[in-house]
Formats: structure tokens, sequence, C-alpha cells
């Protein structure tokens, strides 16, 4: 016997369609409850590391980019120990001073430094605060006191794209101490506008910039002129780079820093007259920075706009600039390789001294210039101070040992596309 089955339709009164509105109300109430973050208050959207100091070793900041309604102050909990993310077993702690982006609804820098760290040892931690909540638990490694080799990567020019995440994915292959950015970063512009552009860049680096241990990569940063609005006409340096300002301006000046590794390397950060001129306090504090390290065996600064372009012309205002104001001081005191970038070419130069060919065993090389992601230029290989130029995108690994510092470039599949080596510097007195 087949049964037939057919719904009934009661319409329902005005009383009881106002009850059932009423408890539709309600349920999505409760799931919207359910489904909204347990710490809306304050989102940490990026996290990288880096250094606010000279000292290496026993220093480290942690730096997060947070979307807040509220402004609570951050903290950093660590311990050399995994804990888990459980914020009461974690046995140190350190505060943080934070910032908002003007103009950006919500955005907040916290910036949160460590001190007195053991070298040489991994640390696990978490960021945040009790009232928001904290991050997943991350680690980083303290670099050694005095180093007997230290390797790094470098490069410039990167953008947002599947060339930079590609090229940085590489890059962590080699486990470096940390990565040297030599500017035009997110190429942002300096424009508030394009905040998402620093939000895709922040988030490659950090998904990307890891080493094989799981630790976090820490990250230097050089201003280049994709980092400035010039639009912008006010001596306000945070308003005409906001976003380079905010993240990774160090405190040792406006946008020129030194970071000393052990009794190995002291590496120069500066500024190709973005922000900052090349003469005047800038030059100052370079002759000042490069007194101070004559016994070091490796020298080397690093900075965006080119002394020696392999694509830009050579008489190009910035690489005028340089060659005036810093020759002199890096031929002086024998920089040992000056990290050059702006021109989205692969470049590596002959030993120079005085602007011309160094005699045998002399001289500073000059490696570079940029395309750490975007798209390769046209290169001018005649040019009389080339050893070797190539149009392709690329980073450099940079190898140091007490007798001799390997510079080894490699493109976006892991290829050497380039290699040269130096001795170490002799003082200059």
């Amino acid at each position: 016997m087949e049964i037939t089955l057919k719904t009934m339709m009661i319409q329902p009164t005005p009383q009881q369609g106002i009850a059932v509105k009423a408890i539709h109300a309600f349920a999505l109430f409760c799931a919207m409850l359910l489904l909204w973050p347990a710490h809306a208050g304050a989102e940490v959207l990026h996290s990288f590391i880096t250094w606010h100091r000279d000292d290496t070793a026993r220093t480290l900041a942690i730096h997060l980019v947070t979307d807040q309604s509220a402004n609570p102050a951050a903290e950093v909990l660590y311990d050399r120990e995994p804990r888990g993310g459980s914020a009461a077993d974690y046995r140190f702690r350190a505060e943080g001073r934070q910032a908002k982006i003007p103009g950006l609804d919500h955005v907040y820098v916290q910036k949160i430094e460590l001190r007195n760290l053991t070298p040489n040892c991994t640390f696990h931690f978490i960021a945040g605060s009790p009232e928001t909540g904290y991050t997943t638990e991350k680690s980083f490694r303290s670099l050694p006191l005095k180093p007997s080799t230290l390797k790094f990567v470098t490069g410039g020019d990167m953008g947002v794209g599947d060339r930079t995440r590609a090229l940085c994915r590489e890059a962590a292959k080699h486990d470096p101490g940390f990565v040297l950015i030599g500017g035009d970063l997110a190429y942002a512009n300096g424009r508030l506008s394009a905040w998402n552009l620093w939000r895709d860049y922040l988030a490659i680096l950090e998904e990307e910039l890891v080493r094989s241990d799981g630790t976090i990569i820490p990250i230097l940063a050089t201003i280049g002129n994709h980092e400035v609005n010039n639009d912008i006409q006010s001596k306000n340096f945070f308003e005409r780079s906001p976003f380079y300002m905010h993240l990774f301006a160090p405190k040792d000046g406006p946008t020129y820093f030194r970071r000393s590794f052990g009794d190995l390397l002291v590496l120069l950060g500066l500024d190709t007259g973005h922000l900052v001129p090349h003469g005047g306090r800038q030059s100052q504090w370079l002759q000042y920075q490069l007194e101070q390290t004559d016994e070091f065996p490796y020298l080397m600064a690093c900075y965006h706009v080119p002394l020696y372009p392999s694509h830009r012309e050579y008489d190009g205002s910035s690489s005028q600039a340089g060659r005036k104001w810093w020759l002199p001081l890096f031929d002086r005191y024998r920089l040992s390789v000056g990290l050059e970038n702006h021109d989205h070419t692969l470049k590596r130069t002959i030993p120079l001294y005085g602007n011309k060919p160094a005699p045998e065993g002399q001289g500073t090389i000059y490696i570079g210039d940029g395309c750490f992601g975007r798209d390769p230029r046209t290169v001018e290989p005649e040019r009389w101070y080339l050893a070797h130029a190539k149009s392709t995108p690329h980073f450099w690994v940079v190898d140091l040992h007490a007798d001799r510092v390997t510079m080894i470039a490699y493109d976006e599949n892991g290829e050497e596309v380039d290699r040269t080596s130096r001795p170490p510097r002799t003082p200059h007195q």
C-alpha cells in the first residue's frame, strides 16, 4: 500500500510571527558569539624580529602589527624551553612601546625589546596581553657573542608577488643569521592607501623567512625611494614615510644605523638621499663610525641607490652624491664590500679604489643591484667598473670566515648565478 505524506502549511498569527522573528534573531546572535574571535580587541596581523641597537648577541626586538579597537600595552613572555603558549609558565617578560599609524583605523605597531639574552641560544615566546590574548608560540635564536663565522642574506627591490615569495623561500634554506634588505620593500610609496601592500609583504616575510629548525630569521632594512611619499612636503619623516618609519626605522639615527656582529663584522645601513641627504650629519656620522671600526676584519655598507649602477646612468644625481660624500670615506677606511640595490639587476664590480681599478689585493667591490623580487632590467655590461652583470632576479648569500668572505648569488630556483670572495681587510692606519 502506497502512503503519500503531504506537508501542511500553517499560517502563523501576527503575534506568533513576531515571536518567530525574535527567536531567529536570538539564534543568529548566539551563532555570532560562537564564531566571534576569543580576543577580538587586538588581532595580531603580523610579526617579525629585528635589532634596535648595536648589540646583536644579547638583544633583540619583536615587532607586532596589530588591528585593535582598544589600546592595550603589549608584552612578550619568553623562555629557553618551549611552554606551549601557557602564559603562566614563561619565566621572562618584557614590555613594549606602541604607536598608532595615523590615518589607519585601529592599526598599531608594538615594539618589544628583549635585553640581557643569553647569546647563541634558542628562545620560545608568545606576544600580546592578558586582556586581548597572545599569539601562538614561536621561536628565535640569539646570535653568538663572538662568532667565528657568520652568514647572512642580502638583496633589495622586492615588492609583493610569487617571485618574491619564491626567493625568500630559497633564501631561508641557507639558514642565515639575518636578512638584510636594501630598500624598496613593499612598493607602497609611503601612501596610507597602499596599506594592503604592506600587509601582503609582511605576510611573505613572516611565512617564508623561517630557518629549517623553525626559528624566525631577523630582518634589517635600509630605506629606498619606494618607501617615501614625495607628494608630501613635510619635515616629519613619519608623514612622508609612515610604514618604514614605524616598522623598520632604527633608533641610532633617523634612517641610518650600525650593527656589529661580535668582532667579525660591522654593518652600516645608509640613506641614499630619500629622507636624509648623503652629506651633512649622515656623512659625519658615517666617518665617526668608520673611525671606530678599524680593527674589524670585515666592514660593509648597505644602501639603496648604487655608487656604481649597472642599469641607470652613471651620472645620476644620487650616484654622484654617493661618490662625492661616501666614496672617499669608503676608500680611506677600506670598506670590504658595498651592498647596492635599486637597478633591478645582478652586478659585481672589479675591486675599486679612488674611482678606478684598485691595485692587486686592495680596494672595495660593490655587489647588487637589487632584484629580490621585482622584474629584472637590462644591464650595461660594457661599463669599465663591472666584472659581471646579468638581468636576473636573485639574492646574495654572504658567508664570513676569519680568513675569507664568500658571496654567492642565487636565483629563485636556488641555482647559483654568480660567486666571488675576498680576504679580510687590513686597518687603514
